[in-house]
């Protein structure tokens, strides 16, 4: 849905959609690449700092609004290092209204805490579940947001790689097989079925036993399910894996075969990318069961 590693802004550009506002003070939140800190993609990052004296600082960081209609097991997925100090609040918060009301995701470790001691080399990713509530909205808004309550002591905030995801999202995304057969070549009775399933999530997802309908419509037609994965298979965050199916299609007959394929994972994150369709068409041409 969202996935930002701020590397392609350019300078203190915010990439389009984002914004950050400055509610009191002048503290605000700048990209840059210096000192290095390691996160997930590393180079360009976001830093809060807030300096030891002067007015007041309320600033927030904004995401684009996020459509998340049809996706449930909301997660947010960051890089954050946090270099605090007594009196300073930090909190991750949620809108369903344009911003009018906010909601907390998460609050600890920011409010009123220190640095860790020693503090951290790079960033640390931190995953946090969207509440139920913001399943299925035609807009979601997400905020870092930032108070000093007037304190003095500088300090520093920084965020990267900001990813928001519907865990457990599996997709068929290509049938390798069967295609277009070459000049002068045909199907045959036992057409072997290969698919590309692709990991949309940003966590790894073990499959097994993973249940595939199969609707094949046309001279011959088959509606069946198939198991794949009969043992744990790990799939990456955004990788795919390619699987051929046990059972295969019977396609001597002339016409044209559409396919209606769905993995059905169980407490899939999103469904709208589990059906895959295509149609592959047998003309006989030169003789009986060849193609051309």
């Amino acid at each position: 849905m969202l996935s930002e590693s701020f590397n392609t802004a350019g300078g203190n550009t915010l990439p389009a959609g984002w914004s950050r506002i400055a509610q009191q003070g002048s503290a605000n939140w700048v990209v840059q690449n210096f000192p290095v800190l390691s996160s997930g993609s590393g180079s360009y990052y976001l830093q809060l700092t807030d300096p030891d004296a002067g007015a007041p600082n309320t600033v927030e960081l904004r995401l684009p609004a996020i459509s998340t209609q049809g996706r449930s097991n909301l997660k947010l997925s960051y890089y954050s290092r946090w270099d605090g100090i007594e009196g300073r609040v930090g909190r991750v918060q949620y809108s369903l209204d344009g911003g009018a009301s906010w909601t907390n995701i998460r609050t600890t470790p920011y409010d009123n805490n220190k640095f860790p001691s020693p503090l951290p080399a790079g960033l640390t990713q931190e995953i946090l579940p969207l509440p139920a509530a913001a399943e299925n909205q035609a807009s979601v808004l997400i905020r870092f947001w930032f108070t000093d309550n007037n304190n003095t002591g500088t300090m520093q905030w920084q965020l990267d790689d900001i990813v928001v995801y519907a865990d457990n999202d599996i997709g068929i995304v290509d049938m390798l097989t069967p295609t277009r057969p070459a000049c002068g070549f045909s199907y045959g009775a036992a057409e072997p079925i290969r698919l590309r399933l692709r990991n949309h999530s940003n966590e790894s997802i073990t499959l097994q036993n993973l249940p595939i309908n199969v609707v094949i419509s046309g001279p011959t037609s088959a509606v069946y399910t198939d198991v794949i994965f009969t043992t744990p298979t790990v799939i990456a965050p955004s990788t795919s894996v390619d699987v051929t199916l046990p059972t295969t299609a019977n396609m001597q007959l002339d016409g044209t075969y559409t396919f209606i394929i769905e993995a059905d994972l169980a407490g899939d994150g999103y469904l709208a990318n589990n059906v895959f369709t295509r149609s592959e068409t047998q003309v006989i041409v030169l003789a009986d069961n060849l193609y051309y």
